[in-house]
């Protein structure tokens, strides 16, 4: 496995594993907001997720955001590229059109033969984007080559900025560049810089870049080891990420929109669910490790027990 020892940081205090733990997110802002300046910036993190998810105008959002991001703040750079890849489909479909809503109406209105779910989750996505058909979110930026119109550009910045998030979805990249890697050192340099990335969004404790790192070590194309996966997945639901089938954000619950599943599952439940009761034992042993690890603040040993190990 390949091992890196950069970022390692302390981490707050955690209650122990509970797979039930899904507090609403204000009551989470204002808990971690008590504890200090760390917490405090998760809420602030927590908030633009929040913002993003209750946005009726993601062209507002966008802009909005777009300033903050700018400034710093890498997680509103997150999802500003969210918003701007989110209302890319729409611009392409109806930035040519007089009328837009119209032609809207008349593209859904043949698809008779869609589940009314899906209509209505493609008519609000139109209505949130409606406004990139009018306008330019980022208008009163300072001009910039190439323009600020780039997934990219937003994402590299949050990872530019030290943002977790941004750090989970690089992994994804820097496994797939192990895969294409035409030599042995190109391969081992972009282990390396994986598993860098692995221990920084471990070092963070943030909920929202677990998740999204549990989704890529999940994957089992990279690695051979996707317990690891699933046990972060686990922890990151006890830390305070919204695992219920409310979220949206979550790809294994995405069957209760459908109603392919109950309208009350929740992440785990439908984990066990897809792997099995032996491997979701074992997923849960490794998670309380972890959760035990961050909860004493002992993050080398959260770090060592999320060790790449690549399948040959």
């Amino acid at each position: 496995s390949v091992r890196s020892t950069a970022d390692r940081a302390s981490s707050p205090k955690h209650a122990r594993l509970s797979m039930t733990n899904n507090r609403p997110l204000a009551a989470q802002q204002e808990t971690a907001l008590a504890r200090g300046s760390d917490s405090g910036d998760k809420a602030l993190r927590d908030n633009w997720d929040q913002q993003f998810s209750l946005a009726s105008d993601k062209f507002q959002f966008t802009a909005r955001a777009a300033k903050a991001a700018l400034a710093g703040d890498g997680r509103a750079a997150i999802y500003v590229s969210k918003a701007v890849g989110q209302c890319a489909v729409v611009k392409t479909l109806y930035s040519a059109s007089l009328e837009p809503d119209a032609s809207f109406a008349a593209q859904w209105g043949a698809k008779t033969n869609l589940p009314d779910w899906f209509l209505l989750k493609a008519r609000k996505q139109f209505d949130e984007c409606s406004g990139f058909l009018k306008g330019d979110p980022f208008a009163t930026l300072p001009a910039r080559q190439g323009g600020y119109d780039s997934i990219k550009y937003w994402n590299d910045l949050a990872y530019q900025n030290g943002d977790p998030l941004a750090q989970a979805f690089r992994v994804s990249s820097e496994l797939e560049a192990t895969a294409s890697a035409s030599s042995a050192s190109a391969k081992s340099s972009a282990q390396a810089r994986a598993q860098n990335d692995i221990n920084r969004v471990i070092a963070s404790s943030d909920p929202s870049a677990l998740i999204q790192l549990a989704q890529i070590l999940m994957d089992g194309r990279f690695t051979n080891t996707p317990v690891n996966g699933a046990a972060l997945a686990l922890v990151a639901c006890n830390l305070g990420y919204d695992c219920s089938s409310a979220n949206s954000a979550v790809p294994q619950l995405s069957c209760a929109i459908s109603g392919a599943c109950a309208a009350d599952a929740s992440f785990p439940e439908t984990l066990r669910g897809v792997i099995g009761n032996e491997a979701y034992a074992k997923a849960y042993a490794r998670a309380q490790q972890l959760e035990d690890a961050m909860r004493t603040g002992n993050i080398a040993a959260a770090q060592d027990l999320v060790q790449l190990s690549f399948a040959h």
